[in-house]
């Protein structure tokens, strides 16, 4: 019949050192760990490694900073601040940006394309010379006075001045 000691695998006696070495282990788990380092010779040597270290880790002195460190670090701050001003603004006007782009490149795209045969066999569309613009802006006359359309087909010399 095997001890509770046994049942606890070594898998996680082993998760579970850091949290007995900071007194934060619920007091069964922490029964149940120091039976299995009793019993477990393996997972003892790695624990007992594992505190040689801790120990040597809070023997060491606390780290010096000289005492204008951070008022170093402060006026680097304010100097960069300027900088740092100018890159949060970025976010915002980067998807506009990158709308009007992809709508640019969406239409030349699609006026390179209607302006090509679509289907095999037929015949790309001819370009639109003056003479048929100025016929298809016939329909539209008699163009009201002092309208754009009345002075562009006095300009075309289609209507009397």
């Amino acid at each position: 019949m095997s001890t509770p000691a046994a049942e606890f695998g070594c898998h996680q006696a082993r998760q579970c050192f850091s949290a007995l070495q900071d007194k934060e282990l619920p007091k069964d788990r922490q029964l149940l760990l120091e039976a299995h380092l009793e019993y477990c010779p393996a997972c003892r040597a790695e624990y007992d490694r594992l505190e040689a270290v801790w120990e040597a880790l809070g023997e060491l002195p606390a780290p010096f900073a000289p005492a204008a460190f951070a008022g170093q670090v402060l006026e680097r701050l304010e100097a960069d601040r300027h900088c740092l001003n100018v890159l949060r603004l970025l976010p915002r006007f980067a998807p506009s940006v990158a709308v009007l782009g992809a709508m640019l490149l969406l239409g030349l795209a699609t006026g390179g394309f209607l302006g090509h045969a679509v289907l095999p066999g037929q015949e790309a569309l001819p370009l639109a010379d003056s003479g048929s613009t100025l016929q298809t802006l016939d329909v539209f006359a008699p163009a009201p006075h002092g309208t754009l359309a009345h002075g562009y087909l006095q300009l075309a010399g289609l209507e009397g001045r």
